[in-house]
């Protein structure tokens, strides 16, 4: 998960995109304390918080995904 507030996670995504290019997905799945709770309940953050911002990024990252293996 991405920590948009630490320099790491920063330098990290850069030296990915860098490396990975075109391999990399667009979407970005942030560090939401939903996910760790969710995680810990032994539950998908889709059942755990649905309509949370973390859920909603997973969504994206699956419309994604699914839009790439159609163009291939």
């Amino acid at each position: 998960m991405f920590d948009k507030r630490t320099r790491l996670s920063q330098d990290v995504a850069k030296k990915v995109r860098a490396t990975f290019k075109d391999l990399i997905f667009d979407t970005i799945i942030n560090q939401r304390i939903k996910l760790a709770e969710g995680a810990m309940q032994g539950l998908p953050i889709t059942a755990y918080a649905a309509s949370s911002d973390g859920a909603e990024e997973y969504r994206s990252l699956a419309r994604e995904l699914l839009k790439r293996e159609s163009q291939t």
